[in-house]
């Protein structure tokens, strides 16, 4: 006798439109092709693995909920996020066709997702391919495809796409890069003609805090996913308060494990992941196991326990009221943190978490953000006090001499316009600046060397200028490029030097300095899928005359990341214990021209806290509080520079060899 599920299978091997099930049961059944899906956990047979996702059990019973209007799947990278996406969309093109239309971060994404991922399963699917070999040539392009009974359109999320034409199912991908306020808002009103039988999917991981994916999910009712401890039964929560771990409240009253625990938790403790606080990073890691919250036992890594938590998984999205009826949400949002998925290892949840901490302790917040966004699912919001920090003072010492453990040194040049020159030439000129120079140690601490105001570029960068003087290779200048930016290029190619290759060999290479543009990204995505808060950079040529000889110089311009860098920058200043110090000097060690100036909103401690961080429009800014803020871009270039030194982040290689022609 043949089994059940067997049965099942070859029963709707076809996908046969009478079929009449459920999404989820639709799911069971269904056939993922494509290459998009040969990293999923499959069985034997091919089909989709039910226990590898069963945390997709609620967003698939709400997408077959004729009271749901939209759900929202907020989760951890890999998260299948996506693949319910795909589900759901395969089901309406084969059981419930209503024109579709899909939404991704960009015109390209769309591109790739309808033209390669959806294409490749629909040519593989019995009816749909059928469709698609019979179609006329204009009902299939690389973002559109007409089907009998529906069209689906796939889309980059930009106010162009979103201008015209009403859409009753609407599916948005990775929402959370589509970082402009009310986009989101203005994608879902295209269903507005579709009041009472619309359908919307968002699927992401989280981002930030007061944009507009939160701002859209947040609103809706917030689903909880619950399992039961192997050991008591007591249900918990992977979502945590207080990063990996909840506290017990006040009233807390423990359940008795089986077998019970030596000392049951009080009051006060947390539970949640716990590891060993001393050692090696892989051994701490490797030590982690979940606390109970209800009976304090350490639940282990293993496949055994994972599987029976992810057995006991309850997600009821509608609401129980007093009078013991069920209300069904019309928004309902899921959330799955990296604990969730059924591969997850508490190992790896800890060693992430502990990378990001140990890069925090260095400045660097970028990685923290990502992992509570990508691995924990939870809305970044800068914990960062918006108050005045104390400027710490300290002596610049003989510039001759090194500073303890002295990584490097470093020249930080915020250009601005001279006026006089430009009256007289009747153009822009650069010409007048605001400097700092800093020694750097190989701890992260940062103690300034000098800083002040010049009038000409000779002043920095001649003979007997502040460069030589404070023994700065070429390599350390870091200098504004926001302002004339073709002057900037063109005096980096003549101040050039050479100095010895860092790479080794004795060589020496033309050295020049590194061009800084700020920009409005939170971070950017290098080659080896590593976010970083500087682009790679980017190489512009300048032609020069030397000598009667034409040469081609190469400058190296450096976009960064002007929000997550002022976070670094309020943290170093901040005077937390553990993180790395920021020391200035006192105006009084400032030359005569720059006290002058140093007046006012003009001061060093005006010009570091001449912004704060707020919302505009929805989204997490540094708002100005004023304009003189010069002071302030130094040091946050001089922060990029930690980055490219490997003090903050990853090191990138920061040589360019002059080519000749």
């Amino acid at each position: 006798m043949k089994k059940p599920r067997g049965i099942i299978q070859k029963a709707f091997s076809s996908l046969d439109p009478t079929f009449r099930g459920t999404i989820w049961e639709y799911a069971l059944i269904y056939k993922l092709h494509g290459k998009a899906y040969e990293s999923m956990p499959i069985e034997q047979n091919g089909h989709f693995w039910i226990k590898s996702a069963r945390h997709l059990t609620g967003p698939l019973l709400a997408l077959n909920d004729a009271a749901v209007r939209t759900v929202f799947i907020i989760g951890a990278t890999q998260a299948l996020k996506t693949v319910a996406g795909d589900i759901w969309t395969i089901f309406v093109m084969v059981h419930a066709p209503r024109n579709m239309l899909v939404a991704f971060e960009t015109d390209k994404k769309a591109k790739e997702f309808c033209d390669i991922r959806l294409m490749e399963v629909i040519k593989k699917h019995p009816s749909l391919s059928k469709q698609i070999a019979e179609a006329d040539r204009f009902d299939v392009t690389k973002t559109y495809i007409k089907l009998a009974g529906m069209d689906l359109l796939a889309v980059g999320l930009n106010d162009s796409n979103l201008s015209t034409f009403s859409w009753p199912y609407i599916r948005v991908s990775e929402a959370w890069q589509s970082l402009k306020t009310g986009m989101l808002k203005k994608l879902f009103r295209r269903a507005d003609r579709f009041p009472d039988n619309c359908k919307i999917l968002c699927e992401s991981q989280a981002g930030y805090h007061g944009e507009d994916l939160h701002t859209e999910a947040s609103a809706a009712y917030q689903v909880p996913l619950t399992w039961a401890c192997p050991f008591c039964g007591g249900r918990q929560s992977w979502e945590c308060l207080h990063e990996f771990g909840t506290m017990r409240p006040a009233d807390f009253v423990a359940l008795v494990a089986n077998p019970p625990v030596k000392e049951p938790p009080k009051a006060g403790s947390y539970s949640g992941m716990k590891w060993k606080a001393e050692g090696a990073l892989d051994e701490r890691a490797s030590s982690a196991t979940w606390e109970c919250y209800h009976c304090g036992t350490q639940i282990e890594d293993t496949k055994n326990n994972r599987m029976t938590i992810m057995d006991s998984y309850e997600q009821e999205y509608r609401v129980k009221q007093d009078d013991g009826t069920w209300k069904t949400p019309k928004q309902v949002c899921f959330v799955f943190p990296r604990e969730a998925m059924w591969d997850n290892t508490f190992e790896s949840a800890v060693q992430s978490y502990l990378i990001a901490k140990d890069a925090e302790a260095s400045g660097n917040m970028t990685l923290l953000e990502n992992w509570y966004m990508s691995e924990r699912a939870v809305f970044y919001s800068p914990k960062i006090s918006q108050s005045k920090y104390q400027v710490v003072t300290g002596s610049a010492g003989d510039p001759k001499d090194l500073i303890p453990n002295e990584s490097f040194r470093c020249l930080l040049v915020d250009c601005q316009k001279d006026i006089e020159a430009s009256d007289k030439e009747g153009k822009d000129v650069t010409g007048n600046f605001w400097w700092i120079a800093d020694a750097v140690d190989k701890q992260g601490n940062t103690f300034q060397l000098g800083r002040g105001y010049a009038t000409s570029w000779e002043e920095l960068f001649g003979k007997e200028g502040v460069k030589n003087r404070l023994r700065i290779p070429t390599r350390n200048v870091a200098i504004d490029g926001g302002y004339q930016f073709d002057a900037v290029k063109e005096k980096a190619a003549q101040y050039r030097t050479l100095e010895k290759s860092m790479t080794g060999g004795g060589k020496s290479v033309w050295a020049t300095w590194k061009i800084m543009l700020g920009d409005d990204l939170r971070s950017y995505k290098w080659d080896d899928n590593s976010w970083r808060i500087y682009k790679i950079p980017q190489t512009y040529y300048v032609d020069i005359m030397e000598n009667g000889k034409w040469l081609k110089v190469a400058v190296q311009v450096y976009r960064w990341s002007s929000f997550s860098v002022k976070n670094q920058l309020s943290l170093l200043r901040s005077g937390i214990p553990g993180k790395p110090k920021f020391v200035a000097i006192d105006v009084k060690q400032t030359t005569a021209i720059t006290q002058a100036k140093e007046v006012g909103d003009f001061s060093y401690q005006s010009q570091m806290d001449s912004e704060i961080l707020g919302l505009e429009r929805g989204k997490m800014k540094w708002l100005p509080i004023h304009k003189q803020n010069h002071y302030r871009d130094c040091s946050c270039m001089g922060i990029v520079l930690k980055a490219l030194k490997g003090l903050i982040g990853h090191v990138a290689a920061d040589e360019v060899e002059e080519k000749k022609e």
